[in-house]
């Protein structure tokens, strides 16, 4: 409930917005990036789009039928805008004055894929979709708590072939494959326990994705782009992606003195789609830019804190 109420403010906050920019003549390009259960507020756009706008929901899944009751429920008890106004805070929880936002990208790190919101992977109301995920994060698929089912999914092992606006990407740092074909995995790293024992992994943790490593806490310390998480390379990953033209991929960044390359493949298969390369001296000139803003009392209790707060 409190996701799509979360949800219900973005949905004014960026119609407000909108118009304010489109009155100066201008038409702007909406991104949201969003990190675990952030990606599931921004998926409930969606459904609020659908009740102002009266979609048929007829042949959606109980689940997504639910949403959509709990949603028209939630945007019924609110106030108008004007009288919404007049308040100190929650100036954004009001009945929404608009009914044709549209999202140019959402880009998810980490957020688990629960059957709450699955259904807004194939919504319109946004132009693409990115889901980026980590084998190495153990959060994002062990969510019981806030959805119905047993779990949350790191990825959807079916994607409707009719949609062409989600990508799926799982990232791997410094994967080598000793033949082309299918890099399977091994029954242990797909449990639990083998991706948190998995040292020899250089792979991105769930506060790897999203937060500065200032601390070893909770992170991995063999992240190559450490402190700097992975959401910085973001443009970086999307051109690779929008370029590699797959629906169900996998990203190889491999690092090296001179370059950082990312390898774009189709999921568990170690064929090369697309490369691209980036010089490691930006990564390193970021990294020297942002040592200046590090916390001098970032303690452990903190640290769990600020993680505990995003699940």
């Amino acid at each position: 409930t409190i996701r799509r109420k979360w949800a219900l403010r973005l949905y004014n906050y960026l119609g407000e917005e909108l118009k304010k920019i489109e009155k100066l003549g201008i038409k702007p390009k909406i991104r949201i990036i969003a990190h675990s259960h952030g990606g599931n507020v921004a998926q409930n756009l969606a459904v609020i789009n659908d009740v102002l706008n009266k979609t048929n929901y007829k042949n959606k899944s109980a689940t997504a039928k639910e949403s959509f009751s709990e949603v028209t429920k939630l945007i019924d008890s609110m106030p108008s805008k004007s009288t919404a106004a007049h308040r100190k805070d929650k100036k954004q929880d009001y009945k929404p004055t608009v009914n044709d936002l549209v999202v140019d990208e959402l880009v998810m790190f980490g957020t688990p894929l629960q059957d709450e919101t699955i259904h807004c992977l194939d919504s319109k109301m946004f132009n693409r979709i990115y889901s980026i995920y980590s084998d190495q994060d153990i959060f994002q698929g062990i969510d019981f708590i806030t959805t119905k089912t047993r779990s949350s999914k790191q990825r959807l092992n079916k994607i409707n072939n009719k949609n062409t606006t989600f990508v799926q990407a799982r990232v791997m740092v410094d994967k080598n494959f000793n033949s082309p074909g299918k890099a399977l995995v091994s029954w242990w790293k797909k449990m639990l326990l083998g991706r948190i024992f998995e040292s020899q992994s250089k792979d991105p943790t769930h506060k790897d994705l999203w937060f500065l490593a200032w601390n070893p806490d909770f992170c991995q310390l063999s992240f190559p782009l450490n402190p700097l998480p992975l959401v910085t390379i973001t443009p970086l990953i999307l051109d690779a992606l929008d370029q590699a033209k797959c629906s169900d991929t996998d990203i190889n960044l491999k690092f090296s003195k001179t370059n950082l390359e990312i390898d774009v493949s189709k999921h568990d298969d170690s064929r090369l789609v697309f490369r691209k390369h980036m010089p490691i001296n930006v990564i390193n000139k970021i990294k020297t830019k942002v040592k200046p803003w590090k916390p001098s009392n970032l303690t452990h209790e903190e640290t769990f804190k600020k993680m505990y707060a995003q699940l």
